[in-house]
């Protein structure tokens, strides 16, 4: 039985919202390294899916992870495609995440547990030049003190900002969602630099995988 929000047994409990839809300015560094990551992927995927048969938009904004799944494929070109759906989403993490959620992503390629698919890939990145100095380029550059991994994050503290300075009479909470594990961590390291004031507590599901920062219960709860 699949029930929703609007479902007429779970409409007394629903409050109202409203949503606004924010456009951000697109960052040149971001743009730079998916440029990048779409050189790689029409190179390494695409230029042999295509001799195999499989073709291709060449706009890559169109290809998604979902998509691939739906194509039926055998031998050779089943280890390209899984090898593409890695990479896409990386990307992804890279446009709706930041740099850092995608430079955690390709780390835990190179640097944690290992098989056929993640090795090819790790090789891949390693000779693929343009590729290679593009990253270690943009690793250097999240280490910069004040580094800002995406846009999104400048606007998300003006939002609170704005939200908070019209509740001084009142006691109010804000949630931030997100769906990327590494982004939640990130997210609440910085906005404790933002102000002193925020009593951060991030909220996020066992993860034995996860080398990020661990939160105990007890902790989210309060």
């Amino acid at each position: 039985e699949y029930i929703n929000e609007e479902s007429a047994e779970i409409q007394p409990f629903v409050s109202l919202k409203s949503r606004e839809v924010i456009s951000i300015s697109s960052d040149p560094v971001i743009e730079s390294m998916k440029s990048a990551i779409d050189d790689f992927i029409k190179n390494l995927y695409l230029i042999p899916l295509n001799r195999m048969g499989i073709h291709f938009s060449s706009e890559i904004d169109s290809i998604s992870v979902s998509s691939l799944s739906t194509i039926k494929s055998s031998g050779a070109a089943e280890g390209y495609l899984a090898c593409l759906r890695i990479i896409l989403h990386a990307r992804d993490l890279l446009m709706f995440y930041g740099i850092n959620s995608m430079i955690h992503f390709f780390d835990s390629i190179e640097n944690g547990h290992s098989n056929p698919i993640k090795s090819r890939i790790k090789r891949q990145m390693s000779e693929f030049i343009s590729f290679r100095n593009s990253f270690s380029d943009l690793k250097f550059k999240s280490k910069q003190p004040n580094f800002i991994s995406h846009p999104k994050m400048k606007i998300l503290s003006h939002i609170l900002e704005s939200h908070f300075s019209e509740q001084t009479n009142s006691e109010t909470r804000v949630i931030i969602f997100s769906n990327y594990r590494e982004s939640v961590t990130e997210i609440a390291i910085f906005l404790k630099t933002c102000s002193a004031m925020y009593k951060i507590a991030p909220l996020l599901g066992a993860s034995s995988q996860s080398n990020s920062i661990k939160y105990k219960k007890t902790d989210q709860k309060s």
